[in-house]
């Protein structure tokens, strides 16, 4: 397969896949919800002080070192203050969403490499939901 250009029906089809999702009834209240976020400077600190903790965490847990329990509790205490911002709550929930999107679209693109057809539910039946479940099973 060469490079997909602008001539390519792939690529033409991957834009009418954009343009159903920008079609999608929750787009645009989607959209909202992130500027919203966006637009908050508290919440998007408290997001990224969480962020900044876990990427942190996952540091030394990578390194083999072990995690105190003053620094889970400070995480812990960061997060839940965090999800007490309603603007940031509703940001995350969005965020969850739009990666369940995302997945699903890179699952079956996956699957039809793999499998050299267009799959159908059956095939993703293999240990768990299905592509859009969001169970990580």
């Amino acid at each position: 397969m060469a490079v997909v250009t602008s001539q390519d029906p792939i690529f033409e089809r991957t834009r009418e896949l954009c343009r159903a999702i920008l079609d999608h009834p929750k787009f645009s209240s989607m959209q909202e919800t992130i500027q919203s976020f966006l637009g908050d400077t508290a919440a998007r600190t408290a997001y990224e002080k969480v962020i900044e903790m876990s990427d942190s965490l996952d540091s030394k847990q990578d390194q083999g070192i072990a995690l105190t329990e003053a620094e889970i509790e400070a995480y812990e205490s960061a997060r839940e203050r965090l999800l007490r911002i309603p603007v940031a709550s509703e940001f995350l929930r969005v965020q969850k969403e739009i990666h369940k999107v995302q997945e699903t679209v890179h699952q079956y693109v996956a699957k039809t490499f793999e499998l050299g057809r267009l799959p159908d539910d059956a095939d993703f039946d293999e240990g768990s939901c299905g592509p859009s479940c969001g169970c990580s099973n």
